[in-house]
């Protein structure tokens, strides 16, 4: 595949937000190029592009799936056991209401 091609492919993906198979390397330059960027946003640049809410919403999106794939791959005991932190959790901020 030409780097042409790779990087149509790449865009296309990015676009539909569909998943990419990367390799191990590619995985790590793009968590290198990835964390780069954010180091380098100012909170007052980020804002003068997208409004605070369509960030948090943006934030909240990428929580959600990345807490979705965690449970799916999941063992049984680890999902229990998280599963009685949360009851755990809405027990006492329900206490505090």
């Amino acid at each position: 595949m030409t780097t042409a091609t790779q990087e149509k492919e790449t865009t296309e993906n990015a676009a539909t937000d569909q998943p990419v198979e990367l390799s191990a390397e590619q995985s790590r330059v793009v968590n290198y190029l990835a964390n780069k960027f954010l180091n380098n946003v100012q909170l007052s640049e980020a804002l003068s592009v997208i409004s605070l809410n369509q960030l948090l919403q943006l934030v909240q999106q990428q929580v959600i799936k990345q807490a979705t794939r965690d449970v799916q791959t999941m063992q049984e005991e680890q999902l229990e056991k998280l599963l009685e932190e949360a009851q755990e959790f809405e027990k006492n901020l329900s206490q505090q209401v």
